[in-house]
């Protein structure tokens, strides 16, 4: 992936760096490199024929470096630290940490099953039985990822009443299956006891996007307002570039809750500020509690390297977790039509990389 290949680009860069004692706007951990790094970007940009780039790092909470190359509509508007990006399944680890708030306000349990919760039924007896929160969110549910199923039917409700028909070809618990299907579920049910009208949108909305205050994000793309610093997905036809329409890079109404968020380079720097600080806010507030961010963090499956990339051997809850070059390694990728995100932190380093992208003229795999 070549969000991912700049990530280890980045990360190489940022490690290489002497990170000084105290932090100021002069003095940063990639004060010495950044215009080296401002042409090293823009030369891999134009190399790889995309559209337009965004990249933040963030050290000790501080968005350190932040800058857009490249336009993000085709034209002659630029892309900034402001311009908001689809996330695509980096919105997974959004409701994963929604549910744990669930957990810790004791409306959720995370070894309940979950067809005790919400009306769902599985084809495989034993996770119909006995498939819990963490299964689904984890991708070990046994279920398999039938893209069609979500990309044919808009509606929740139609997908997740499906999932009976669906044969599962491995079994409960016994193997990494990545699916879109299952984290919407759990959305879903997160939604339901919340007790919230607005459902999922409106519990990451309300407790994750209000109280770090990602005032620039949006649940998903429907509801971007019109004048915002929006970027486009791009594609080539007949070796012209042509953006992509709302409606071609929005395949996520049936899966909201696993690929649809919508933010920037800001609003993601709070993010994982507060990701590399245990779920703590700068002013010292817990979103969740050590207990659940362990459960976030915690390996529950081992996820096959090649799957995703060299690094990543296990899977948490919302996140892939990996040993980069010896450092403690929790991050995420994302892709809907047209757009691709990596995010990586780095908490024992209390550092994090954020590289947003909307496609020119090169291909890739739509996946959440």
């Amino acid at each position: 992936m070549k969000a991912t290949f700049l990530i280890q680009f980045l990360a190489l860069a940022v490690f290489a760096s002497p990170v000084p004692q105290v932090e100021t706007e002069e003095s940063s951990v990639l004060t010495i490199r950044k215009h080296q790094l401002d042409k090293e970007i823009e030369a891999i940009r134009k190399d790889w024929n995309v559209n337009g780039l965004a990249v933040g790092i963030v050290h000790k909470g501080k968005l350190v470096y932040k800058q857009g190359f490249g336009t993000k509509d085709g034209g002659k508007g630029k892309v900034t630290e402001k311009t908001l990006f689809q996330i695509g399944s980096c919105t997974k680890a959004f409701t994963s940490f929604a549910i744990a708030q669930l957990v810790d306000e004791g409306k959720l349990d995370w070894n309940t099953p979950v067809t005790s919760v919400y009306p769902v039924k599985f084809a495989d007896p034993v996770a119909n039985a006995q498939a819990s929160l963490i299964d689904i969110l984890s991708h070990r549910s046994g279920f398999a990822e039938p893209g069609a199923l979500f990309i044919s039917w808009s509606e929740w409700e139609n997908v997740l009443s499906r999932i009976q028909d669906i044969s599962a070809p491995v079994q409960l618990r016994q193997e990494f299956q990545y699916s879109n299907i299952m984290v919407a579920l759990a959305g879903n049910i997160g939604g339901k006891v919340s007790g919230l009208k607005g459902g999922w949108d409106e519990l990451v909305t309300r407790n994750i996007f209000g109280p770090i205050g990602m005032t620039s994000s949006f649940s998903n793309a429907r509801i971007v307002p019109s004048d915002s610093d929006y970027s486009q997905g791009f594609h080539s036809v007949d070796g012209k570039l042509q953006a992509y329409s709302l409606n071609d890079t929005y395949l996520t109404d049936s899966t909201k809750a696993a690929g649809s968020i919508v933010s920037n380079i800001e609003d993601l720097a709070k993010w994982v500020a507060v990701i590399n600080k245990r779920g703590t806010l700068p002013n010292g507030t817990s979103l969740i509690s050590p207990q659940q961010y362990g459960k976030l963090t915690k390996p529950h499956i081992s996820a096959e390297p090649a799957y995703y990339a060299e690094e990543f051997k296990s899977y948490g809850l919302g996140w892939f977790l990996a040993s980069y070059r010896g450092k403690v390694n929790i991050g995420h990728g994302g892709s809907t039509p047209g757009y691709t995100t990596q995010i990586d932190t780095f908490p024992n380093d209390d550092l994090a990389i954020i590289v947003r992208l909307c496609f020119g003229k090169c291909t890739f795999q739509t996946h959440h």
